[in-house]
């Protein structure tokens, strides 16, 4: 069992360290800053375990980035912020969830904390719906997780502004499977969605292109949402659909939505902590030791499984070590790559210095400048071009090259969240007979195809003697 759980780790480890390679749209947070002006010399680029600060995303780029979970219910808001923060675990999680279809209930969530996971993911495992929704769409939760932990007060915000923009288009409606209620504090207007039911929350699927229009901001793949299954709600006046998730059933002590483990205060614009449930339901108690009552949500670093945080800023508040930060974001909207290797050196053997016997058995001497006569077809001798150089090697402690990630180029793609759909409220259906037939389909990231070698050019023959070669 430990051998498998190091095997599940390890690929999800991977999986994400390809994300954040040099060239791949996820490693960075925000569209490449424009080239400095033509008479200023750009600095040298900083190493990776220094690099420069972030620069934070704008409000639109936020807005587009938190679309997908802006509707979701309150509960389910804070919980996936928190998880998003250990891409790795997700990962593991919802791999280990697959590989156990027969644990449900209390079950399930016994099994899932004997695993080595932060509670926020630990807890996860009784929404499979919303592990495979972050498990395929892999970029966009490190650039989520990324965003809540440089920017959490501004990312909360943008939750709000596309609720609001919901609210005003009546694409956001109190109904049986969810309440709608605005509170005011201090002047300022938050939108709560929380579950109608005591014991079930309803997570609903749509699709954001058509609640908020195309999105400007998207540096990761189309976006991959749960399919439809039989027994889905569609509720009129939703653009999607609700899957129904029997919450209480699955923890030995529910106290209801209040007492979940996680919330949100809108209003001091935090993720909160519900101490109780932690100890209740044998959960390892947060950072801060509090037993009862609610508490501040705080990152632990212990989790991260190695994911470089996106600036030396956030991995000091954190208390991760410094060294463990993000490329500078690349250009975004590319979801190929094309591996560009360093230049391969040959070495070849250095010709003999010895002298060679001449025709009719004369012993050649080398000539001054360093090279050795050799026959040549006229009966004379022509000289042997010195040995190459050998290649130069990099000096003690400089990193040997690495591969660059080049985006490829071709005709451009369909950047939407959905594939670019956004005419009808039943894109959702639509999308859903498109194959996925269940959770375990998984869109395949196929790299380009590496740039083949020229063909060398084919031989010509010698010109006979006496004639003179024709050029063309």
């Amino acid at each position: 069992m430990t051998r498998r759980r190091r095997a599940v780790r390890a690929i999800a480890l991977l999986g994400v360290v390809l994300v954040l390679a040099p060239g791949w749209p996820a490693a960075g947070l925000q569209a490449p800053p424009p080239p400095p002006p033509s008479d200023v010399t750009a600095p040298e680029a900083a190493p990776p375990e220094v690099a420069a600060e972030a620069a934070p995303l704008a409000p639109q780029q936020l807005d587009d980035l938190v679309a997908p979970i802006a509707l979701y219910p309150d509960p389910l808001v804070a919980q996936i912020l928190a998880a998003s923060t250990y891409p790795v675990e997700v990962v593991e999680a919802d791999r280990w969830v697959q590989a156990n279809p027969g644990l449900q209930g209390t079950a399930l969530t016994d099994a899932a904390q004997s695993q080595p996971w932060d509670p926020s993911v630990q807890a996860l495992v009784v929404f499979p719906s919303v592990l495979a929704m972050l498990d395929h769409n892999l970029t966009w939760m490190i650039n989520l997780g990324n965003a809540f932990l440089a920017q959490e007060q501004d990312v909360m915000d943008a939750i709000q502004r596309q609720r609001q923009r919901a609210l005003t288009t009546g694409a956001l409606v109190s109904n049986q499977q969810q309440l709608v209620q605005q509170t005011t504090d201090a002047g300022q207007t938050a939108v709560e969605i929380v579950p109608a039911q005591p014991e079930v929350i309803y997570v609903p699927v749509y699709d954001p292109v058509v609640i908020w229009g195309p999105p400007l901001f998207h540096p990761w793949p189309v976006f991959w949402y749960p399919p439809r299954p039989v027994g889905a709600i569609v509720v009129a006046g939703f653009l999607g659909f609700f899957l129904t998730i029997v919450v209480a059933r699955s923890f030995h002590h529910w106290g209801g939505w209040n007492r979940w483990g996680w919330g949100v205060g809108w209003h001091t614009h935090t993720v909160v902590v519900h101490n109780s449930f932690y100890v209740r339901n044998n959960y390892r108690p947060p950072r801060n030791q509090i037993r009862t009552g609610p508490s501040p949500w705080s990152h632990d670093p212990a989790h991260r499984g190695g994911v470089a945080y996106p600036s030396r800023g956030v991995a000091a508040r954190v208390g991760a070590p410094p060294a463990r930060v993000s490329q500078p974001a690349p250009r975004p909207g590319s979801e190929g790559m094309v591996i560009t290797r360093p230049p391969r050196v040959e070495r070849r053997p250095a010709p003999d210095p010895r002298p060679r016997p001449a025709p009719g058995g004369a012993i050649s001497q080398p000539a001054p400048g360093g090279s050795t006569p050799r026959p040549a077809p006229g009966g004379g001798s022509a000289p042997i071009p010195a040995p190459r150089a050998p290649a130069p090697r990099p000096a003690p402690g400089t990193p040997a090259p690495r591969p660059t990630f080049t985006p490829p180029a071709g005709p451009g793609r369909d950047h939407t969240l959905f594939g670019g759909s956004s005419t009808s409220g039943d894109r959702a259906r639509i999308e859903s007979d498109r194959g996925h037939s269940s959770l375990g389909n998984r869109p395949v990231l196929r790299s380009s195809p590496a740039p083949q070698g020229r063909p060398a050019p084919a031989p010509q023959g010698r010109p006979a003697p006496g004639r003179t070669p024709s050029r063309r």
